[in-house]
């Protein structure tokens, strides 16, 4: 699918993807935010009919015309090679789990996912991910997503019956998944959840819950290191959460206090969110997977120097 940044823009469906849901049609061929500005704005009708329903299954013929200036970018070729993978992205990736089904990489802080209106997509995590893989005749699909400064444990399902698997996994809870942050303020309790409902796909609220555990006090800064797990995956969910109870996450520029994120950036030489995909742990297949990310060497120094 090729959309140009024009208002009379078609598509019609191939035999290839009948029976695919339009959701899953549009994000394997637009940037996901895209996807979720579409059924947002009502940017884009199937067969004529506004469509609302994320899981409406597409047939072969049918036609989507778009209402939105979008502009996907064509994908560059892929390096035939990992020695042109290596040269040309200048991006080492470190895989900490691999099989024919998955791989999980460590990401790294301050790369974009996917494309957006200030990231092009030769800059992406996506585009790199793909060349890589393409060297060993391997595709990518994205199970889940991390913030361009969050750092981490990610996973990346090679066939779209396994992303399917993976999504449904998270879903229902069957993915554990724990972030370390570091947030202003004390609390009173050690362990504690927050259940507030954020926005969601078409900015209805819906259900969202975040376990903490406390694991350390900084109190010549006032800051807790603690210890996040999502059992939902909404956007910046652990951000979203902290900064509604009065704790936002050290140094997020969006939902953080900024007089103090510049204090703090000035004395400690920090210059991205305290927020880190460190475990991961579910089964798949018979296959018992337990991974940890060591932090990160800006996070693990801020650390040292609170001590």
């Amino acid at each position: 699918m090729n959309i140009k940044k024009n208002n009379n823009q078609e598509v019609i469906i191939a035999k290839k993807d009948e029976g695919k849901t339009i959701f899953a049609y549009l994000k394997k061929n637009l940037p996901i935010a895209f996807v979720h500005k579409l059924f947002r704005k009502n940017g884009f009708r199937l067969n004529n009919l506004r469509i609302k329903d994320e899981k409406t299954i597409l047939q072969t013929g049918d036609k989507i015309k778009f209402f939105l200036n979008l502009e996907k970018k064509p994908e560059p070729q892929i390096p035939n090679s990992a020695q042109k993978f290596s040269a040309q992205t200048n991006y080492k990736l470190n895989i900490l789990f691999e099989n024919q089904d998955f791989a999980v990489i460590n990401k790294d802080p301050g790369i974009a996912m996917q494309a957006w209106t200030d990231v092009v997509y030769e800059d992406t995590l996506e585009y790199k991910l793909k060349n890589y893989f393409q060297t060993k005749n391997e595709k990518i699909f994205l199970v889940h997503r991390l913030d361009k400064d969050t750092s981490g444990c990610l996973i990346i399902a090679k066939t779209e019956p396994v992303q399917a698997d993976f999504e449904k996994m998270l879903r229902e809870g069957q993915i554990k998944k724990e972030y370390l942050t570091l947030v202003k303020g004390h609390f009173q309790n050690k362990k504690g959840a927050v259940k507030i409902k954020l926005p969601g796909r078409q900015n209805n609220l819906v259900s969202a819950l975040t376990f903490y555990e406390l694991d350390k006090y900084f109190p010549q800064e006032n800051l807790s290191l603690i210890k996040a797990k999502i059992k939902t995956g909404r956007k910046h969910q652990i951000r979203l959460h902290f900064a509604k109870i009065g704790h936002p996450v050290v140094l997020d520029k969006k939902y953080g206090d900024f007089k103090f994120n510049k204090y703090f950036s000035k004395k400690y030489h920090l210059y991205r969110q305290f927020l880190h995909a460190y475990h991961l742990a579910f089964e798949y297949k018979n296959t018992q997977i337990d991974l940890k990310s060591p932090l990160t060497y800006d996070l693990e120094k801020t650390l040292k120097s609170l001590h």
